[in-house]
C-alpha cells in the first residue's frame, strides 16, 4: 500500500462521521429548541418523562404554596424522609413506593377527619381517595393534580420493567411527596 492508497482509504473511512458531525454543528441551534418538546427518551436507561412529570407536579405543588421538604435537610424533618432518602440510594423502587404508601395512609387519615365514609372493606382506590378529598375541600385542584401524578409515577416505577432512576430524582420523590404527607396530616375540618 502506498502513501496515495492510504490517504485514499483514510478518507473514504472518515468521510461520513465528519458528514454528521459537521451536520450537527451546522445545525446546533434548532436541534436544541426541539429538545423541550421531547416527551419521552430513552437513552442508557434514562427516564425524561418520570423527570418532566415530576419537575411538573413540583411547579404545581409551588404555586399552590405547598412547602417542599428538602432531602439535604433531612436531618431536621422526621425520620421518615430520613429513611427514605436512605432507601432511595440502595432501591429507588422501593423508596418511591414507601413514599407513595405514606401519602394514600395519609390521604386515608384525612378522609376519616372530615367525616367522609371509608370502611376498611370497602377503601377506595387512590384516584377515588383523592376525588373524594377534593370533594371535601382538603385539596385544590392544583393539589389533587398533584396527588395523581405521585400515583401516576409510582405506577410507573413500580411496573415499568425497563425504568432506571438516579438516586437524586428518587429523593425529589419522596420530598415532594412526603411534603404532601404533611400537609394532609395538618387539614382539620373547620367545625
Amino acid at each position: 500500500m502506498d502513501w496515495l492508497e492510504f490517504i485514499a482509504s483514510l478518507v473514504e473511512s472518515l468521510a461520513w462521521p465528519i458528514v454528521v458531525v459537521l451536520i450537527l454543528i451546522l445545525f446546533r441551534n434548532p436541534v436544541t429548541d426541539l429538545i423541550p418538546l421531547v416527551r419521552r427518551i430513552k437513552y442508557k436507561d434514562l427516564e425524561l418523562e418520570f423527570e418532566r412529570t415530576l419537575a411538573e407536579a413540583t411547579q404545581k405543588a409551588q404555586r399552590e404554596q405547598l412547602p417542599i421538604t428538602r432531602p439535604s435537610l433531612a436531618e431536621r424533618y422526621d425520620e421518615n424522609l430520613t429513611r427514605l432518602v436512605w432507601v432511595a440510594e440502595v432501591s429507588p423502587r422501593a423508596a418511591i413506593l414507601e413514599a407513595w404508601l405514606e401519602v394514600e395512609a395519609s390521604a386515608a387519615e384525612a378522609a376519616v377527619r372530615f367525616g367522609l365514609r371509608l370502611e376498611p372493606r370497602d377503601r377506595p382506590s387512590p384516584l377515588r381517595l383523592g376525588s373524594l378529598l377534593a370533594g371535601a375541600g382538603v385539596f385544590s385542584q392544583g393539589l389533587l393534580d398533584v396527588y395523581n401524578e405521585l400515583r401516576d409515577l409510582r405506577n410507573k416505577a413500580v411496573h415499568a420493567v425497563d425504568i432506571s432512576l438516579s438516586p437524586a430524582v428518587v429523593r425529589d420523590y419522596v420530598s415532594l411527596a412526603l411534603s404532601l404527607v404533611e400537609y394532609l396530616r395538618n387539614q382539620r375540618p373547620s367545625n
